[in-house]
C-alpha cells in the first residue's frame, strides 16, 4: 500500500488559509539571531556568539549579591539607548538611583521607570510594554516579587512555591506575546540562594525552574578581583558565564573589568578593543629572535607591532594609541568588521545550496532554449 505524500508548499498554503499566517518555509526564517545592539562589552558580545543582545527573547542575569548584575543591566540599557532604542526599568528592589544610572550612560530623561505594587501587576505591565515593542525591559529582581497570597498572609505563614507559580503562569503569556512578532527583550535579574539539605550543587535560583526553561540566554555573573585598593575600589573584575544559550555556544565565559568611578564608569571599551585586536591579529605580539636578528610572532612576546610601528612593552603601545585617537578608531572599525564577518552564515549553508540548485536549473533551462 503506497502512502500519498502531500507537497510542502500546498500544505503551507492550506494551513495559512485555515489558521492565518502561521506556516512558512525554513528559508523564510532569519539565518542568524537578530540582535538589538551590542551588550556594551565587545568581549561579552564574542562570548554570546550572536554579537549582542538578542531581539525578542527572555534573558536572565543571575548571581550572588554585589556580583554586578544590576550594573551590567544598566550598561546594556545605556547601549540600547545610544543606538536609538527604548528601555524600561522595573524597580522591584527599590535600589535604582538617577545619579548612579546616569554615571553608566543611561539617558534617564528617555527611560520608563516603573515601580509596581505586586507581582501580578508587574507582569501585566510587562505584557503592555511588549505589545508596544519597548526594546529592552529590565526586571530587578525575581526574588522581590510579591504574590497576592503573600501580601495577604500573616507574618511567618508558609507560602510554598508562590513565586514559582507566578513565574510559570506569566512567562508562558510573555513568551506567547514574543512569538507573535514583538521585538522586545525581557532581561530578568535573579538572585542565587543556598539550598538547605539535599545533595549536589548547594546553590539554587529563586523562582523555581520556569525561568530556566523560558530563558534563551542565562548569564552567571560573579565578582572576582578588586581593581584598586581593597578598601577603596575603583572597579571589579567580573566573570560572566553563559550557563545556557540558545543564541550561541553555551558554557563560554569572559572576564570583564567593570569600573564604578569616580573617574571611570562601566566597561573600558578602549582596553577591550585593544585586547580583542591582539587576539584577532590586528595588533601582533612579537619577540626578538637574536640569532636571526628579526622579530617573530609570539603571544608571550613583549613587543607590539601595528602596521609599520613596533613598540616595546604595553605602556608604549597604549601611549601611541592615546596620542593617535584616529588609529584607535581604525582599530575599532577593523575589530567590528571582523566580528561582523565572524557571525555571518557559513558558506555551504542550506540556503546557499538551494540557491545553487536554482541557479543550475535556470542554467539548464537557458541551455535547452
Amino acid at each position: 500500500m503506497s502512502v500519498k505524500k502531500i507537497n510542502i508548499e500546498t500544505l503551507r498554503n492550506k494551513l495559512n488559509k485555515q489558521f492565518g499566517e502561521v506556516a512558512s518555509t525554513g528559508n523564510d526564517i532569519p539565518q542568524n539571531v537578530e540582535i538589538i545592539c551590542s551588550t556594551g562589552s565587545y568581549s561579552l558580545d564574542l562570548v554570546l556568539g550572536c554579537n549582542g543582545i538578542p531581539k525578542g527573547r527572555i534573558m536572565q542575569l543571575k548571581g550572588l549579591e554585589s556580583g554586578g548584575k544590576s550594573l551590567m543591566s544598566l550598561i546594556m540599557l545605556a547601549e540600547v539607548q545610544k543606538n536609538g532604542g527604548t528601555g524600561a526599568f522595573i524597580d522591584l528592589e527599590g535600589t535604582y538611583t538617577q545619579t548612579w544610572a546616569s554615571n553608566f550612560g543611561v539617558n534617564t530623561d528617555n527611560l520608563l521607570y516603573i515601580k509596581p505594587k505586586n507581582g501580578g501587576e508587574t507582569f501585566d505591565i510587562i505584557l503592555q510594554l511588549i505589545e508596544n515593542n519597548i526594546d529592552i525591559i529590565i526586571m530587578d529582581s525575581v526574588a522581590v516579587l510579591m504574590t497576592n497570597a503573600e501580601e495577604e498572609a500573616e507574618s511567618g505563614a508558609q507560602q510554598m512555591a508562590q513565586i514559582a507559580r507566578l513565574l510559570s503562569f506569566n512567562l508562558k503569556r510573555i513568551q506567547n506575546k514574543l512569538n507573535q512578532g514583538s521585538t522586545s527583550t525581557l532581561l530578568v535579574l535573579n538572585q542565587i540562594r543556598n539550598n538547605i539539605g539535599g545533595y549536589g550543587n548547594p546553590e539554587i535560583e529563586t523562582g523555581g525552574r520556569a525561568l530556566k526553561h523560558y530563558s534563551s540566554l542565562t548569564l552567571d555573573v560573579r565578582r572576582k578581583e578588586v581593581i584598586g585598593e581593597k578598601d577603596n575600589p575603583i572597579g571589579f573584575t567580573t566573570r560572566i558565564k553563559a550557563t545556557k544559550s540558545k543564541v550561541g555556544r553555551p558554557f563560554r565565559e569572559v572576564l570583564i573589568d567593570l569600573y564604578i568611578g569616580p573617574d571611570k564608569y562601566g566597561v573600558d571599551k578602549e582596553a577591550e578593543v585593544f585586547n580583542i585586536a591582539c587576539q584577532l591579529g590586528i595588533i601582533e605580539k612579537q619577540s626578538k629572535d637574536k640569532e636571526n636578528d628579526c622579530y617573530v610572532k609570539d603571544e608571550k612576546g613583549s613587543y607590539y607591532a601595528y602596521k609599520t610601528e613596533r613598540f616595546y612593552g604595553l605602556p608604549k603601545m597604549m601611549k601611541y594609541i592615546e596620542n593617535n585617537p584616529a588609529e584607535m578608531d581604525v582599530i575599532k572599525k577593523e575589530v567590528e568588521r571582523i566580528m561582523d564577518e565572524k557571525f555571518k552564515p557559513a558558506e555551504g549553508s542550506f540556503k546557499d545550496k538551494v540557491n545553487k540548485i536554482n541557479e543550475e536549473e535556470d542554467y539548464v533551462e537557458e541551455t535547452e532554449e
